[in-house]
């Protein structure tokens, strides 16, 4: 199992709530993620710096530095592009195209879908489509994805899904909460655990894990500093 930041989970989209006759408009509530499979367009221009640092069920521990730069392409579309940073230099490329469905508003779910490649730069890799929901229930804004990858050699799809609950703690200060599951070549595996999100002016630091459930297996560590352009 290997999970990398989403470096665009950060990019929130805000779920407007009615205001009430002659009252000033509640606060915004905001559906985010860290690691579940991000299917929501930018909202904006955003540089991110993510450093995940993997344990495998072996032992084997993995860091990897990752760039990604997302922007949008319409009011319903947006871009990112990420790459892996290793010793050598570059490791591996990205590149995921996503579109708003349908806007969230209270009472009606939000939907987005995207389409994304993942591999090193000669060729190969993953292809994944992802279909993603957006929401919220009182104070707690949620966000949920299903997704299938598969590799560009075979045809052999992986199903994935994974949910995301986020709650304001304090102003720029965010709790966020995800469960993770896919099927790899270990067999099913869910993942949870929980990220911090600060925010400072149009500055970003999230800090996160992941812990596979149930068995010795995988566990990820994953801190992002993004900033809006």
């Amino acid at each position: 199992m290997s999970v990398v930041p989403s470096a665009t989970g950060s990019l929130a989209l805000l779920l407007a709530l009615p205001a009430a006759a002659a009252a000033a408009a509640e606060p915004d509530v905001v559906a985010e993620a860290m690691f579940l499979a991000d299917a929501l367009p930018p909202s904006g221009r955003e540089l991110d710096l993510a450093f995940a640092l993997e344990r495998e069920p072996a032992g084997d521990v993995v860091a990897t530095p990752t760039l990604q730069l997302a922007t949008p392409l319409g009011e319903r579309t947006g871009l990112t592009v990420d790459a892996d940073i290793g010793a050598g230099g570059l490791e591996h490329a990205g590149a995921a195209l996503k579109v708003l469905l349908r806007e969230a508003s209270p009472g009606t779910l939000g939907l987005s879908a995207s389409a994304s490649w993942h591999g090193p730069p000669g060729g190969g890799g993953d292809v994944s489509l992802a279909v993603g929901a957006l929401g919220q229930v009182g104070p707690v804004g949620l966000r949920a994805t299903l997704l299938a990858v598969n590799g560009t050699s075979t045809w052999r799809p992986r199903p994935g899904a994974g949910l995301s609950a986020a709650v304001e703690l304090h102003p720029g200060l965010r709790l966020l909460c995800e469960v993770v599951g896919e099927r790899g070549p270990r067999g099913a595996a869910i993942s949870a655990g929980p990220t911090l999100k600060l925010s400072v002016g149009a500055a970003a630091l999230l800090a996160g894990a992941l812990v596979e459930l149930g068995r010795p297996g995988h566990q990820a560590f994953a801190l992002q500093v993004g900033r809006a352009l």
